[in-house]
């Protein structure tokens, strides 16, 4: 009977004790400790001990080089993250007692690994491929092919493609084509064509001599020809001299006017010629009154006057 009663009165406190235990509702900032709440410590703290009936839980700063990020129950805290230079990392920021370390890979290099424990080096594309896309602390560098019409002839981890030069751009014409790991090649450009020269000659000699025929025309319009004014040579009469090529009636310096019966031997000092009856031909002389209009002497001479007509059967004596 003791037993059974011993058993009832352990079962009793069991149930109790589950039952005041179960009805307890923490808060986040709170954690369960022997059927009560304690005060979960601040970040950048630790637990030094849990609350009591007679005091709250006691907390503590962490110590140098470690940190803890939110409210906690720990009684320790997180060591910083250790940024190793024989990993490739370097640090980024150090850190405190509320933010952990944070790394990041050497110039050249990028992190193996989301948690970045080692770091390898950046990849460089090679000529014929440009970059796409630079590396990054988490990532490498990603290549492309260069298109046609741009090129790559270095190794780099940050040069894309570039575009071929323009040889119209420059004046000049294109030498060699490029590729994708080769610019073009540009030069002067050539002589024309043989045919397009021929044709610029023909156009060029053509309007040449448009221009001096017209200057020739113009040229004849200022000056004309001169009026002739001897008489053309008779049948049967010696040509005069050139001395005698003079106008009719016009006398050359020296030269006295013969009268109307003197023949031209007798003018030009030579004799005459019998003509077909006999009679010396005389040659008529164009005076004023003869009926034709006399022009200017040519050569500076003077118009002389003819004496006057000597007796009819009177025949002048030529000294």
């Amino acid at each position: 009977m003791l037993p059974g009663c011993l058993l009832c009165l352990l079962g009793g406190c069991l149930l109790r004790h589950w039952a005041s235990g179960s009805d307890l509702n923490c808060t986040p900032e709170l954690y369960q400790h022997d059927g009560r709440c304690c005060n979960r410590c601040e970040p950048g703290l630790k637990l030094l001990s849990d609350c009591t009936a007679s005091q709250n839980s006691e907390c503590v700063p962490c110590e140098e080089r470690h940190f803890q990020s939110g409210w906690t129950k720990e009684k320790h805290c997180t060591p910083h993250k250790s940024c190793d230079h024989n990993a490739g990392l370097e640090t980024r920021s150090r850190g405190d007692a509320k933010h952990n370390a944070e790394c990041q890979c050497q110039q050249g290099m990028y992190c193996s690994s989301p948690d970045c424990q080692t770091c390898l080096n950046i990849t460089a594309c090679r000529p014929g491929e440009g970059v796409a896309r630079k590396a990054d602390n988490l990532s490498d560098t990603t290549c492309e092919p260069c298109k046609h019409g741009s090129f790559s002839n270095i190794s780099s981890t940050s040069e894309p493609c570039r575009p071929w030069t323009s040889c119209e751009t420059l004046g000049l014409v294109l030498k060699v084509p490029g590729t994708n790991r080769l610019d073009v090649a540009c030069e002067p450009g050539r002589s024309r064509s043989p045919v397009l020269i021929s044709v610029m000659a023909i156009i060029a000699a053509s309007l040449v001599g448009l221009i001096l025929f017209c200057l020739y025309q113009k040229g004849l319009q200022k000056h004309p020809e001169k009026q002739v004014c001897h008489p053309g040579p008779k049948q049967g009469v010696p040509p005069p001299s050139p001395q005698a090529q003079a106008a009719p009636g016009c006398l050359l310096p020296g030269q006295v006017a013969p009268g109307p019966g003197v023949t031209s031997a007798a003018r030009w000092g030579g004799r005459g010629r019998d003509g077909p009856e006999g009679r010396t031909e005389q040659v008529e002389s164009r005076m004023p009154w003869g009926g034709s209009q006399p022009g200017p002497c040519p050569h500076g001479g003077k118009r002389g006057v003819a004496p006057s007509p000597a007796p009819r059967g009177h025949r002048p004596v030529v000294g």
